[in-house]
């Protein structure tokens, strides 16, 4: 429950939501199990409310873009888990490599919890692509919880970009694409 509770902080003010995850002080490890990867979970199976909008809809094809949102998002953890934390500590060798693996964590429950909204939505909107935009903001916004240098600003925000909110992002466009 404090993992949602934090990523509505982070939402709504990521500056204080940054504090409050400090505050929290959770295991990564804890926070993937018992957070991160119900969200994935919650993601993957609300692409079935697509067919409360489009009759047409087949449901093996719904099944196996579910299994590619869960995948988009687990791939993702796992790489963008070890790319940030590196680099991040090639920034800061005396950042907190558990802090990291936070910040990927919140980042990616985030990115699952658009995904989850975009699927209630009876109609595409250009918000289910500014939404991962924003989260790249929030995420920009951790450079103080993770101790990094102010002059390397600009490379943290396209760095999170590139590691965090784009992979998932082509992998689902790349299947969408592929099955089609």
């Amino acid at each position: 429950m404090l993992f949602f509770r934090n990523m509505m902080q982070l939402m709504l003010s990521p500056s204080r939501g940054w504090e409050d995850v400090a505050l929290s002080d959770s295991d990564p490890a804890r926070l993937v199990k018992e957070g991160v990867i119900p969200a994935f979970i919650v993601a993957s199976l609300s692409i079935f409310a697509q067919i409360l909008f489009h009759q047409r809809l087949d449901l093996v094809d719904l099944m196996v873009a579910g299994c590619v949102i869960f995948v988009s998002y687990f791939v993702t953890l796992a790489v963008a888990s070890r790319f940030f934390c590196a680099k991040v500590r090639k920034w800061n060798p005396d950042a907190n490599p558990e802090r990291c693996q936070t910040v990927v964590a919140y980042a990616l429950g985030l990115m699952a919890l658009t995904t989850t909204i975009c699927n209630f939505m009876p109609i595409s909107l250009g918000l289910g692509y500014l939404l991962p935009l924003a989260i790249t903001l929030v995420v920009w916004k951790s450079m103080a919880y993770l101790s990094v240098p102010e002059q390397k600003e600009y490379d943290f925000l396209t760095f999170v970009f590139v590691v965090i909110t784009l992979p998932p992002i082509l992998i689902q466009a790349f299947y969408s694409w592929a099955l089609q």
